[in-house]
């Protein structure tokens, strides 16, 4: 069973003789609507390390289980993940890139000639390249 997440989860940490054991932090609605919260066991990739009360997207995930004296203990073993900060990192990054593109955009004169699909592509995977020439409308083209 592969795991992914939309939504972040909080990672907790714990620390016992010499040892480090992590939870996640699961919550949902009971049968009256009121939120209860819970934990699953966790575990990460050999030399991972993630501080107590992080909130993480889970990337690659799936349900494993480990056997303690003939009794099952489930655990989700994270083999990829973003923290929340990285996403927004990512997030803010393509922000500016897009206002830096807005700005370079809108300095442009009518002499100049048109951006070329070339210099509109930002990603390496564009699923419209094969639609034919990129169309720029800027401000002054609008009739409002």
């Amino acid at each position: 069973m592969n795991i992914t997440s939309e939504q972040p989860y909080t990672v907790f940490r714990n620390d016992y003789n010499q040892y480090t054991f992590y939870k996640l932090g699961i919550s949902k609605r009971d049968a009256t609507g009121k939120w209860i919260n819970g934990y699953i066991r966790c575990k990460f990739k050999k030399d991972v390390v993630v501080e107590n009360k992080t909130r993480i997207y889970l990337k690659k995930a799936w349900l494993s289980f480990d056997l303690k004296e003939k009794e099952t203990i489930p655990f989700v073993f994270v083999s990829e993940f973003e923290t929340v900060g990285e996403v927004i990192e990512k997030s803010t990054e393509n922000v500016e890139k897009s206002t830096e593109f807005s700005r370079k955009n809108t300095e442009r004169t009518a002499e100049e000639p048109q951006i070329t699909a070339d210099e509109l592509q930002t990603t390496a995977d564009d699923p419209f390249a094969s639609f034919g020439e990129e169309i720029v409308i800027r401000d002054e083209d609008l009739p409002f």
